[in-house]
Order: structure tokens, then sequence, then C-alpha cells
């Protein structure tokens, strides 16, 4: 998946790609996670369609995608 979505990003897949800052992947205690960075956390309707689109690139079906602002993230705490 994580080749996919670099894929996905560089071949500008995504209908906003001037939206998308960058792509990521997180590994914590947790479990792992794909980032996409958008430059608007308050675009609602961009964001949205980037997850579908992501959704369907990626041949998701009904995987659970979330969105969280930076702020937000941020206000996690993580245990090292």
């Amino acid at each position: 998946m994580w080749l996919d979505l670099q894929l996905a990003t560089i071949g500008e897949n995504f209908t906003h790609t001037e939206s998308i800052c960058g792509v990521n992947v997180a590994i914590r205690k947790g479990g792992k996670r794909l980032e996409i960075w958008v430059k608007d956390c308050k675009d609602e309707q961009i964001n949205r369609q980037i997850g579908c689109e992501l959704r369907d690139l990626l041949n998701l079906g009904n995987a659970k995608i979330s969105f969280k602002s930076h702020k937000e993230e941020m206000a996690i705490s993580y245990d090292i």
C-alpha cells in the first residue's frame, strides 16, 4: 500500500494534487498508518474527495479512513 500511495501521489492521480503536501507511513505502538498531509485542514470538501480517491486507488473497501489536523495530532501524547 505504501508504494501504491507514493506512486499515486507522484503520478498526480488525485484530483486535488495541489492540495497534497506529502505522504508518510507512521509506525506506532498501536499499529501502522498511512498519512496524507494536506495544505488546508479546514477545506472539508477537498479533504473528503482525497479520502474517497485514496480508498479507490488502494482498494480499501470499507476500511476506516479518518482525518486529523496537525493541531489535533500534536495534542495526542505518545509513549516512547
